[in-house]
């Protein structure tokens, strides 16, 4: 093979590498641009809530993971939450965590506030054992005529079935609240969340999709 022939080759050679280069980037860009927007479609950014109140309702033996983490949630994306027990200061959880009540539920003006969040575990229990829950069931019911959004998870549909809010609303809560829930006109799906109209009740296990259909609650509300 000539020397001319073989640095023929040898350019033609480089031009396809260089080709195939460009190619190659040109099909990365375009992988890495779908995927962003992909991204961007199933996960759309989260709006704000600045200005608005979420009032908190829990006792003793509340679950701390859920507390912790929509109370955080609401926060980062600017609500003012507020945590209502019977009486004001320390209330613990039941992993080893507590937080302050700031309110007590007999002062509580509901008007001010455009929902309210109750966690699970052993709290909203102990809320019904009390003999001071009218004023809670009280509290949910004036929400409720008010139009104020109610959220509950885990045993915290417990609540919102004691205080009669719940007839014929698509609604779901741990396997201990099922009974109560359909005494009260609840018709009990398998959901890990759901919502209807102001009403909006989870399992412990949608506590993620829980924190997002609260939060685009809210904004609706607010926005309305």
């Amino acid at each position: 093979m000539s020397r001319a022939v073989e640095r023929s080759r040898e350019a033609w050679e480089e031009v396809m590498r260089k080709r195939y280069a460009i190619i190659g980037i040109t099909v990365t860009v375009a992988l890495i641009s779908g995927i962003i927007l992909l991204w961007n479609y199933s996960n759309p950014p989260l709006p704000s809530i600045g200005g608005t109140k979420v009032l908190v309702i829990l006792t003793t033996g509340f679950d701390d993971r859920e507390y912790g983490e929509v109370v955080s949630f609401l926060k980062q994306r600017g609500a003012d939450v507020q945590t209502a027990s019977f009486v004001t200061g320390r209330v613990d959880g039941d992993r080893g965590g507590y937080t302050q009540a700031t309110i007590a539920f007999s002062e509580v003006n509901i008007s001010i506030f455009d929902a309210i969040f109750i966690p699970g575990g052993e709290s909203p229990g102990n809320i019904l054992e009390d003999h001071r829950n009218q004023t809670v069931l009280d509290l949910v019911k004036q929400a409720n005529e008010k139009g104020k959004i109610l959220a509950a998870i885990c045993h915290g549909p417990w609540i919102l079935a004691k205080a009669e809010v719940v007839n014929g609303k698509r609604v779901v809560g741990h396997a201990d609240t099922v009974a109560d829930l359909e005494a009260a006109g609840g018709i009990v799906t398998t959901k890990l969340v759901e919502r209807e109209g102001n009403i909006i009740t989870a399992q412990f296990e949608g506590l993620q999709e829980f924190k997002r259909v609260l939060l685009n609650a809210i904004y609706e509300k607010i926005g309305s």
